[in-house]
């Protein structure tokens, strides 16, 4: 008959015992402090998924398009508990980041949604400037958001010399 638990030596017993202690230590930390996302972590995938939606209107993949606007207002409205970056004035922020949600989002959804081609391109211009905008407040104006759906985000075009 195979030992049991209760047979078991006396070490065992601890052993088991302190493994199921830090399993169960472990299962809570996770659960109590959730991953605090940082604001470059959420920018890069809102700029992912702004440069989504401008390439999914543009080839009139309009359901697609307002996908992308969505997901990018679950990562704006993570953005208060995210935290800030270290380099730039990240004071700035809250303001702009306020205004693009109550502003700039529901233009975009609203064009998408209609699957107007031109408003949704006049919304992502928009969009864009209030983006480039925020970017040269909070010091990181060397990431550009091109103003035309379709083009990869961020810029990296050769940069006019001069």
């Amino acid at each position: 008959m195979p030992p049991t638990f209760f047979h078991a030596s006396s070490l065992t017993k601890r052993l088991l015992l302190l493994l199921l202690l830090l399993a169960l230590g472990c299962a809570a930390c996770s659960r109590t402090s959730p991953h605090q996302p940082r604001y470059g972590e959420a920018m890069g995938e809102v700029g992912r998924r702004f440069e989504l939606a401008g390439r999914a209107a543009a080839a009139n993949r309009f359901e697609l398009a307002a996908f992308e606007v969505d997901e990018m207002g679950e990562v704006f409205s993570q953005l208060p508990r995210a935290e800030p970056p270290k380099e730039g004035d990240a004071k700035v922020l809250p303001p702009m980041v306020e205004g693009f949600q109550k502003a700039e989002l529901p233009e975009l959804a609203r064009a998408a949604k209609d699957k107007d081609g031109r408003a949704f391109g006049d919304a992502f211009a928009r969009a864009a400037a209030a983006c480039n905008a925020c970017h040269v407040a909070s010091g990181h104006g060397f990431i550009d958001i091109p103003t035309k759906p379709g083009k990869p985000v961020p810029d990296v075009d050769p940069a006019p010399s001069g």
